[in-house]
């Protein structure tokens, strides 16, 4: 049964994505307002074929003239607004009843779901906006562009607008849909329109951000970002997704120390803001510090999910940050809690690539079976059980990742000549070695007994990334076991015990993670 709800839509040339929209919504509106702005295909046809009102509006560089044309043709007394490039999650009746029959509540919400990259892989970032309110003539939209009507019933009303769990998913910010439709350069011109009216508006110096933001124009977007800084309220809609791009903008240019400094800051006033602490914990592994982004990726999974007042990614809170404790946990050489977290992630998101490559390399590497004919353990070949495993013929995508065996490998019950065998497989490598095969092929020639080839991969791993806590303790221990081997006496008296295995306490670790080395 649909609700006393007038849906208002401003279109053009939607056939593609208008069928679908208007079919998850239907069910629960009694009206159809469509103005369209000048359609040469279907979209009428589509249109008209669910009951829908058509008003034919020319296109004046105004999303605000146009969608207020349609309000002032909407008869009921809710107005629901979404483009045909949205559909609606089938609410449950009873809720939407009752948010309808909220007599304080001017207008509520949304949580918009924009789906990013290809489409095709489940990652989206989130916003809120405005698009269920009453039938006021005094609740209009506002701006040019990135229209809006929660300003005019703040105006009208003060604190009439309260956040509901209603939620639309967005196709248009699809890598496809955005060159097909060319809407950079739609919004690049009413931007620089209404810009030269308002030069100073924060919000439109957020959006002309966004812009470039979107196109990695970065130096771009941090200047608009920085203006709009100096006048936004705090607690605006937008402003905390302002300064979430502007600190990923001075991160993209080199500029991370600033970046650090402006979330700090930023925690002081978003404290339950997931995302803001997630950027912070990536910002602390780019400077090799593990030991400081565990902590605030702990804090992220203790927070959860955003809920609508804030932009979001998708993980945050969930998987993505559980991969990201990953990362920092195998950098600390703690690989049982590494592979925790990667199987939470992929429990939360079965799909999620990264967290499932990690998880596979690791097992790859430490998971024991018993061969037969004994105790001796080998990793598992699921294909041939008799046969040991080779490590993956090639490292992670992810250059950021050390990849280190956790103790050393005979003592893991794998045998020497196996080892000999997987050192053969990475020094022999024709092609230039990525990090993780010059890293790994060091471990493997360093369990070979082979010090002085170590030493090289370990220090071409660290001519890569110099800051990287592995090569270092790789090389050094090349050095202590080329020690060991000749001059064994002087070795005996100097060095306090097996040394190279008690590295293995987070303590030291964060130590020696923190340069120079």
């Amino acid at each position: 049964m649909p609700f006393d709800i007038s849906l208002c839509m401003i279109v053009r040339n939607e056939e593609d994505f208008l069928p679908r929209c208007l079919t998850s919504v239907a069910p629960y509106v009694s009206e159809i307002i469509m103005v369209d702005t000048g359609s040469t295909d279907r979209t009428r046809e589509i249109a008209a074929s669910f009951g829908a009102k058509i008003l034919d509006i020319p296109w004046a560089d105004d999303f605000s003239q146009a969608r207020n044309a349609g309000l002032e043709a909407a008869r009921m007394p809710w107005i629901l607004v979404m483009d045909a490039d949205e559909t609606l999650v089938p609410p449950d009746s009873g809720y939407l009843g009752r948010l309808l029959a909220d007599r304080d509540v001017k207008g509520y919400f949304l949580q918009i779901r924009h789906r990013i990259g290809d489409g095709s892989s489940g990652e989206y970032v989130t916003d809120a906006a405005c698009r269920l309110f009453r039938n006021d003539p005094q609740i209009r939209f506002q701006g040019v562009i990135h229209e809006e009507t929660a300003s005019a019933i703040r105006a009208a009303y003060g604190d009439g607008i309260r956040f509901s769990d209603l939620v639309l998913w967005h196709e248009g910010y699809v890598d496809e849909v955005i060159r097909r439709r060319k809407k950079n350069e739609r919004n690049e011109r009413l931007l620089k329109r209404a810009l030269a009216q308002r030069p100073e508006d924060p919000v439109l110096l957020y959006a002309w951000g966004t812009e470039q933001f979107q196109q990695a124009r970065y130096k771009e977007a941090l200047t608009a970002f920085e203006r709009a800084l100096e006048s936004a309220p705090v607690f605006t809609g937008y402003t905390s997704d302002l300064v979430m791009k502007t600190a990923y903008c001075l991160r993209e240019l080199g500029r991370r120390r600033e970046a650090a400094q402006l979330l700090r800051e930023a925690a002081a006033f978003y404290r339950d803001f997931v995302d803001l602490f997630e950027w912070r914990a990536i910002l602390h592994l780019d400077d090799d510090r593990a030991d400081l982004a565990l902590p605030l990726l702990d804090h992220c999974l203790e927070l959860g999910p955003c809920d609508g007042r804030y932009s979001s990614a998708s993980g945050a809170g969930t998987y993505r940050s559980h991969f990201l404790a990953g990362i920092a946990c195998e950098r600390l050489w703690l690989w049982e809690e590494a592979m925790d977290h990667y199987q939470r992630a992929l429990q939360t998101h079965p799909g999620y690539e990264p967290a499932g490559r990690r998880l596979a390399e690791l097992k790859c590497l430490f998971d024991m079976n018993s061969a037969q004919g004994g105790n001796q353990s080998v990793p598992m070949n699921t294909e041939n059980p008799g046969a040991p495993v080779p490590p993956p013929d090639r490292g992670p995508a992810d250059p950021s990742i050390d990849l280190l065996p956790p103790r050393p490998l005979h003592l893991l019950g794998v045998s020497r000549e196996q080892i000999a065998t997987w050192a053969r497989q990475y020094l022999s490598l024709s092609s230039e070695p990525t990090y993780q095969e010059a890293l790994l092929a060091g471990w493997l020639a360093l369990e070979s007994d082979l010090d002085t080839l170590a030493a090289k991969w370990f220090a071409l791993a660290a001519g890569m990334y110099p800051h990287r806590a592995a090569p270092r303790v790789g090389r050094f221990l090349a050095a202590v076991h080329t020690f060991q081997r000749l001059v064994p006496d002087v070795a005996a008296r100097v060095l306090p015990g097996p040394l190279p295995w008690a590295l293995h306490s987070r303590q030291l670790l964060a130590a020696l993670s923190e340069p120079p080395f």
